[in-house]
């Protein structure tokens, strides 16, 4: 019989959003299990204890704002940003039966900190393909032509948030050596659009994380030019996939390099692309979570979607 799970997330007047993380883990497992067995419920009244499994997946910052319910077991948690709002995370981390760190020190931070080693794993962020995408997006059909070759409008661009002074210092630094530079807030294809028409993607993490904008980068086919963070917290392979610096002279530098030879940067972000579509969509966390928490699931099918990229939304 095909287990029923719950995901637990907000509407609009909860997180204030109904999209990213949460949004994709649910519509990945009805790619497997079907749409009458992965169901999104709204987790302060509509929790009723008919399901084998209730997943919790928080939006960042955003699910500080989904403190007032509890969650029944047996539970699966995949938190972000525990470098930012550890308290909280913690507290769900321990009310829960399986939990996942995006970030994997958060691993090593949970079990010093009480949570059972034996159900805590590290599951690093994903992207979607149907949000993230190389080539050029078609309004029309609400899909990518992939095959489509995006004009390349921006040397350097930035997309998010201006919520951190180290990331304001280094997008004014940026902003000063590369007059052809972009900062704008998107999210989904309207991200990926910007990503696709800039030669280098930049990012800076918050706290030395593998943050979000490593994975959707990628999948778009972009070259990224991130902040090193330590090797053993990191998915993917500095001068492999990505290309990273250590400070702002660093930064400058490196941008000045890979904008001045299109071959090596795009063999780079070619190569990043692969390793992201191989094993970094949702669809592989979504699997690998039902292989830990033993949900059992059609591996053929699940074979077949990945080797189709068959992993966006419904």
């Amino acid at each position: 019989m095909t287990p029923r799970i719950a995901f637990l997330y907000g509407d609009l007047n909860t997180v204030g959003r109904n999209d990213g993380g949460p949004l994709y883990a649910w519509h990945n497992a009805a790619k497997i299990l079907g749409n009458e067995n992965a169901v999104h419920v709204f987790p302060k009244y509509e929790i009723n204890g008919k399901f084998d499994l209730y997943w919790l997946t928080d939006f960042g910052e955003d699910a500080l704002n989904m403190q007032d319910f509890d969650v029944p077991h047996p539970s699966v948690y995949w938190t972000s940003d525990t470098h930012l709002g550890y308290d909280y995370r913690l507290a769900r981390a321990k009310m829960c039966d399986y939990v996942f760190c995006a970030q994997r020190k958060a691993v090593e931070d949970f079990i010093r900190d009480g949570v059972p080693a034996d159900r805590c794993f590290w599951l690093p962020h994903a992207f979607d393909p149907l949000a993230y995408s190389p080539g050029v997006f078609n309004n029309e059909k609400n899909d990518w032509d992939r095959q489509a070759i995006p004009l390349k409008k921006y040397d350097v661009c930035f997309v998010g948030n201006l919520n951190d002074a180290n990331r304001v210092q280094h997008l004014d630094r940026l902003f000063k050596e590369f007059p052809n530079f972009y900062w704008c807030t998107r999210r989904f294809h309207e991200a990926a659009e910007i990503f696709n028409q800039s030669k280098i993607v930049f990012n800076v993490s918050a706290r030395k994380e593998l943050n979000m904008r490593h994975f959707e980068s990628l999948g778009t086919g972009s070259f990224l030019l991130t902040d090193n963070i330590q090797e053993d917290q990191n998915v993917f392979k500095e001068g492999v996939h990505f290309v990273g610096y250590n400070d702002f002279d660093d930064m400058v530098a490196k941008a000045k390099h890979y904008l001045a030879d299109d071959a090596a940067r795009e063999k780079i972000a070619a190569a990043g692309h692969t390793e992201a579509m191989d094993h970094h969509t949702y669809l592989h966390r979504v699997l690998s979570v039902f292989q830990t928490v033993g949900i059992p699931f059609d591996a053929n099918k699940a074979e077949s979607l990945l080797l189709r990229r068959e992993v966006a939304c419904v």
